[in-house]
């Protein structure tokens, strides 16, 4: 909203400047040259500027909450997508080349999205067991191939127009996730993240 204003300000100060006549303009121009409280194009350039990259450069704030909540953003999102449309043509891809229905894939994730919310959780899902029926294991399979999709390709997306509070945070972990998707037998804590690439 701020950002909005400081806009709308200096498109007055702009169209104030320009219905002068032209001796007023350059002794105006003069002033606001010396006169450094007066806004102009330059300065309000760096302060957005500045704002944008303080924004991008503010650092995780340390300890488990912070990777407690980029996991279940994570987890959350991983099960959301898979049960969107947009994920419905990548699905079908994948389900017709492991012989599984897209409804069955659908309900398995449906049973299961409450209480997909942290590590443990996600890795269940994602971790095929010598005793899961085959059926479990093609599924398993799928969603993690449809992660995989998501964190390629869309994840970006998300994380900028979303309300996640530390973007820099989840841009930063999004393939270390990735890895973890791709072998789920090492999944373990973010923590334990930043010690391997």
């Amino acid at each position: 909203m701020r950002f909005l204003k400081n806009k709308i300000a200096l498109a007055k100060a702009l169209s104030s400047e320009s219905s002068q006549s032209p001796t007023k303009k350059t002794s105006s121009k003069r002033k606001q040259s010396n006169d450094s409280s007066s806004p102009s194009l330059s300065s309000f350039s760096n302060i957005i500027i500045n704002k944008a990259s303080y924004q991008l450069t503010s650092s995780t704030p340390k300890g488990s909450t912070s990777c407690k909540n980029i996991m279940k953003n994570y987890s959350r999102v991983l099960v959301k997508f898979a049960l969107s449309k947009l994920a419905v043509p990548y699905l079908k891809v994948i389900l017709y080349e492991e012989g599984v229905g897209l409804q069955d894939f659908l309900n398995f994730l449906k049973e299961r999205r409450t209480k997909i919310n942290c590590i443990k959780s996600l890795k269940e899902l994602l971790l095929i067991e010598e005793k899961d029926p085959e059926k479990i294991k093609v599924i398993k399979k799928t969603f993690q191939k449809i992660s995989e999709i998501f964190l390629k390709f869309f994840s970006v997306n998300w994380i900028f127009s979303s309300k996640v509070s530390d973007k820099l945070a989840h841009l930063k972990y999004r393939f270390k996730m990735l890895r973890r998707i791709q072998n789920p037998t090492y999944f373990s804590y973010l923590q334990d993240f930043n010690k391997e690439l």
